[in-house]
């Protein structure tokens, strides 16, 4: 809990000073999916989950993540369309 609140204040933090907090929100998604993974029933959920609320693990899953969505967009497989 205390983990998403400073995370979403350094979203807030960012924005008002007009960056592009894409660190904290990929963040607050896992915070996130660490929460719905950790009330899902199993071994292997709970361990994913606490790994997402470890800031060490987290920010490897996240740099991991940022390497596989560049990756994604340099090979010019991922179309982004904006609604």
């Amino acid at each position: 809990r205390r983990q998403g609140l400073r995370t979403m204040e350094r979203i807030r933090a960012s924005l008002a000073r007009g960056n592009m907090p894409a660190d904290d929100l990929i963040n607050a998604v896992l915070i996130f999916i660490a929460g719905i993974v950790l009330i899902t029933p199993g071994f292997l959920t709970d361990s994913v989950g606490f790994l997402l609320l470890i800031p060490y693990t987290r920010d490897l899953f996240r740099r991991w993540l940022k390497n596989r969505f560049r990756h994604w967009i340099d090979r010019g497989d991922t179309e982004i369309h904006l609604f």
